[in-house]
This record gives structure tokens, C-alpha cells and sequence, in this order.
């Protein structure tokens, strides 16, 4: 399944992320976030030995959000796997009738991996979403065919609904073998391959995302440490290139309740636990650690649409620099992001101070783990209610995670008496957190 490859050629770890421009078929420019710099392609000895501009021009690619890209080779139903940092290649089906990837539209494809790596069959699949028809395509590696799912059209209510089902399969995002996606009610849609296709929900409690002064928002879905986070991105006066703010909420499920009775809330966080947050608004979110790769932890780098500079939000400074590739390239050209492959950057054993919010019999003997900040004791405990409900953890807690000016002072002090789940200011912050439990139901009904 896994075919070795040529690593002379091949990308230096060190440079990433970084932006490709250009691709299928023209010229290609990486510019490394890190050293903010150009970077030459790296040549191959001879013509056709599999370097990177060689790969880049013979094959249209997609990428992913682990740094692996889809290849599929101009003129054949030829289609894997490839990681640009070591030249290493896992084999995918064919695509004999050329509509998984075919060249007529392919720059509305989106390609998700359940998992850090494709390395193993059993627990990898493979999707390919589209982004202007409600279609998608998965495999496995090793698997003989691709397997489609759609919706015919008399199956749509009205083109809204049409609409409404194209916008939800936009915002798939990969979490330990499933993807999540938000769905138009505000829930959260969980899409399973156990082998067979399962498609659930999650009620999610998402008052707390919605600002009272921007009417118009963008979210984007993130994996970080194997947690959903969602990236909020508020425009004024409906234009979607003018980023006015930006929040990143962390999904807290009921870990206590059934699999029949999950429910859930965003949490906003102003702490990524040392992580970067990588967003192209629209299509793409990803995350890694942030040690040791020159860029700087608790920031979201993120594009906008039909632009080649990278923003940086910073959440605890609360400002936003901009970084320009370069003057020659043309403004509207938009990159695309190629994270680094290795395992060591998309996970971490260090534990953020929002992690205390999971919600589950485990935050009193955790929260003792957190390293990131200096903050060494906070100990609470999450009271639960009859019929599933569940009450978040104190206010202390909740001042740690969203009051910046207070982390300092707090940082040393321990929990006062008198403090509990029933004080006014938990209520405010967590109102309806203790809501009733919905019934999962399927809301797709695909055909192969």
C-alpha cells in the first residue's frame, strides 16, 4: 500500500506551514510562514524524477489538513496519496470514469482525512467533498473502488433546502475517524463510515457565538489535540473580505450522558494551549503545536476570500498583523496551506486551561495538569442533575479562560468559599448549559 519515495527532492519539515501559489498545471511559489520567506523548489536530478514543481505540474492536488495531498495524474484514473516532506505515496482506487476528480471543476473538491496519517487501511478513510453539488466520494486505502453518496434531485424540498445541504458538507472537519460539520439549526452533524454510512447529531447550546453587533458571521471548524473548535469571524456591513473580530469557542460535550443522549455548548476560549490555529475562511481550518516551528502560539493565521496576504490574530494581545508573501504576486491570488506531516506537531501531551472545562468525571483529578500558564492549582468539581443535565464549572474557572485581565491575579489565588455552581455570574455565563437532552435523528438520506 505504502510506496517509498524519493526524499532528495522533497520539502524541508523546517519551512513549514506554507503557502502554495500557483498549482494545477502553472508554476508553483511556496512561501514558508515561519522564515517569511520565498522558498526555490527543489529540483529533482533529472525531468521526471518526482520533484516537487514535477509533481505539482503532472498531477492535479488537493490538500489536507495533516500536510498530506491528493494526487490524481493529468491523462490518468491514477490517484494517491503523498506526503511532499519525505516523497512517501499511499495508493488510492483508480477514478476510471474520472468524476472524483476530474479536471472539468476540480477546484471545487475538498479533500478530508479521518486520521493523522493514511498509514493504516483499517482506520483511514479518504473524502472527497464538492463544493458546489451535494456529493461527496470516500474510500479507504487499498479499497478497489471510490463510493459515492449524493442526493438526487427530487429529494430536495426546494433549492434552499438544496443550498442549505451544499453549505453543511463545506464545513466537514476530521476528529478520531469521524467528521463533524455544523449544521443550519446550529447542531453539530457527526458523519461515521462503521463501515457503513452514519449520520447523527449533537444539539449544541450556541448562544454565546452569536454577537449582538455583527449581523454576519463566518465559522470555520478546527481539530486541536482531538477536540471540535469552532472559529468565529465577524464582518461589518455584510462583506465577508472585512475580518471586525474574531472568537474561538471549544465544543464541551456531556461526556456523562448516553450515545443516544449527547448534547453539548461552545465554550469560548482566548487560549489555544500554546497551538496555531491555519484558516482558509471557507475551506479550510487546521491546527498544530507551535514549539519549536518559529510561529507564535495562541494565534490564528487565517485568509480571506480572494487574497494572498495571511492575517495573525493574536488572542492575547488582541491585534491582527498582516503578512504580504510578496509584491509580485497578484493580490487576488489565493494560497493554499500545506501543514507539516509529522505526528509530533499536530498533537501534544501539553494540556490548555480550557481543557478543565470537559465536561466529565475526570476534570478534578486533571486539573491539576495544566502547564501553559502559571496557573498551578485549580481544583472544582462539575455538578450534575438528574435527566442528563450538567452545570459548568465556577466562576473562577470561567475567568481564567475568558477574562484576560484577571489571569494574572487569579493565577495565584485559590478558589474562595462561597464560590459555587449556584452564584449568579455562572448563570450568566452559562445560561441554558443545563438544557435537556435531544434525541439524535438522521438528517441525510443518502444513496450510494
Amino acid at each position: 500500500m505504502e510506496e517509498a519515495g524519493d526524499a532528495s527532492a522533497a520539502l524541508d519539515p523546517k519551512f513549514a506551514p506554507l503557502l502554495l501559489f500557483g498549482g494545477h498545471g502553472d508554476a508553483t511559489f511556496l512561501y514558508s510562514v515561519p522564515t517569511r520567506a520565498l522558498l526555490p523548489m527543489p529540483t529533482p536530478t533529472r525531468v521526471g524524477d518526482g520533484g516537487v514543481d514535477d509533481m505539482m505540474r503532472c498531477h492535479r492536488w488537493w490538500t489536507t489538513a495533516q500536510g498530506w495531498l491528493l494526487m490524481a495524474r493529468r491523462g490518468s484514473p491514477c490517484t494517491f496519496l503523498w506526503d511532499p516532506f519525505t516523497g512517501r505515496r499511499v495508493g488510492l482506487p483508480p477514478d476510471h470514469d474520472g468524476t472524483v476528480l476530474a479536471a472539468e471543476g476540480s477546484h471545487r473538491r475538498r479533500c478530508l482525512l479521518s486520521c493523522c496519517g493514511p498509514m493504516d487501511p483499517t482506520s483511514c478513510t479518504v473524502l472527497v467533498i464538492d463544493l458546489a453539488y451535494p456529493e461527496l466520494w470516500y474510500c479507504r486505502p487499498g479499497d478497489n473502488h471510490w463510493v459515492k453518496l449524493h442526493q438526487q434531485p427530487y429529494q430536495y424540498r426546494n433549492p434552499a433546502h438544496r443550498d442549505a445541504i451544499i453549505r453543511f458538507l463545506r464545513k466537514f472537519t476530521a476528529i478520531d475517524g469521524k467528521f463533524y460539520t455544523e449544521l443550519h439549526t446550529g447542531n453539530v452533524g457527526v458523519l461515521e463510515f462503521l463501515p457503513e454510512v452514519a449520520f447523527t447529531k449533537i444539539a449544541v447550546h450556541d448562544d454565546d457565538r452569536r454577537p449582538a453587533v455583527y449581523k454576519k458571521r463566518t465559522t470555520c471548524f478546527v481539530e486541536s489535540n482531538g477536540e471540535l473548535h469552532s472559529v468565529v469571524f465577524s464582518h461589518p456591513i455584510g462583506c465577508d473580505r472585512i475580518v471586525a473580530r474574531v472568537g474561538v469557542y471549544r465544543l464541551s460535550i456531556n461526556a456523562a450522558a448516553t450515545q443516544e443522549q449527547r448534547s453539548a455548548a461552545w465554550v469560548k476560549v482566548d487560549s489555544l494551549g500554546g497551538r496555531a490555529f491555519f484558516v482558509k475562511i471557507g475551506s479550510f481550518g487546521a491546527s498544530l503545536d507551535a514549539e519549536g516551528t518559529g510561529l507564535r502560539g495562541n494565534c490564528v493565521y487565517y485568509s480571506v476570500f480572494n487574497g494572498k496576504v495571511l492575517c495573525v490574530y493574536d488572542m492575547e494581545r488582541g491585534t491582527t498583523a498582516v503578512i504580504d508573501p510578496g509584491t509580485h504576486l497578484p493580490y487576488h491570488q489565493s494560497p493554499q496551506v500545506l501543514m507539516p506531516t509529522f505526528p509530533r506537531y499536530h498533537g501534544g501531551a501539553t494540556r490548555s486551561v480550557e481543557s478543565i472545562y470537559q465536561v466529565g468525571p475526570t476534570i478534578q483529578e486533571n486539573a491539576y495538569e495544566v502547564k501553559d500558564t502559571k496557573v498551578s492549582k485549580v481544583k472544582r468539581d462539575v455538578r450534575f442533575f438528574e435527566g442528563g443535565c450538567t452545570c459548568l464549572p465556577i466562576p473562577i474557572q470561567n475567568k481564567l479562560i475568558n477574562q484576560k485581565k484577571s489571569k494574572r491575579s487569579m493565577a495565584e489565588r485559590f478558589p474562595c468559599q462561597g464560590e459555587g455552581a449556584s452564584s449568579p455570574e455562572t448563570k450568566n455565563s452559562y445560561r441554558g448549559c443545563g438544557f435537556p437532552l435531544e434525541p439524535l435523528k438522521c438528517l441525510l438520506r443518502m444513496k450510494k
